[in-house]
Order: structure tokens, then C-alpha cells, then sequence
């Protein structure tokens, strides 16, 4: 609120948020990393299975003789 000798001047704000302008762009990328952490950690677990597979695969054929 302003007061001059003249003229009682009164102001209100609001504001909005409006999705089209606020694409949460922080926690869509945030989501993209956590997924491709993900990923890569499925992906080295298939990896340590396989090689631990090969392995006991290759102790059982020497132990076959």
C-alpha cells in the first residue's frame, strides 16, 4: 500500500504456476539418470552371472576329466 497527498495507491500480487511453462525438467532428468543407473547396474550384475556361469561350467567339464 502507497499513500501520497494525492492519491491512496493499493496493490495485490498472485502468482501462478502454469504446467505449460513448468516442465519439471529437474526431476524428469533426475528420473533419466536413476533409470539409466539402473540399467548399467542390471547391466554388470548379467555380466558377474555370466562369467560366474562360465566358470562353474568350465570346473565341471574339467572335473568330468
Amino acid at each position: 500500500m502507497e499513500r501520497t497527498p494525492e492519491v491512496l495507491d493499493a496493490r495485490l500480487g498472485l502468482v501462478v504456476q502454469v504446467p505449460v511453462f513448468d516442465r519439471r525438467e529437474g526431476p524428469i532428468a533426475e528420473a533419466r539418470a536413476e533409470a539409466e543407473r539402473v540399467g548399467l547396474l542390471l547391466a554388470d550384475t548379467e555380466l558377474r552371472l555370466t562369467q560366474t556361469l562360465d566358470a562353474a561350467w568350465q570346473r565341471y567339464r574339467i572335473a568330468l576329466g
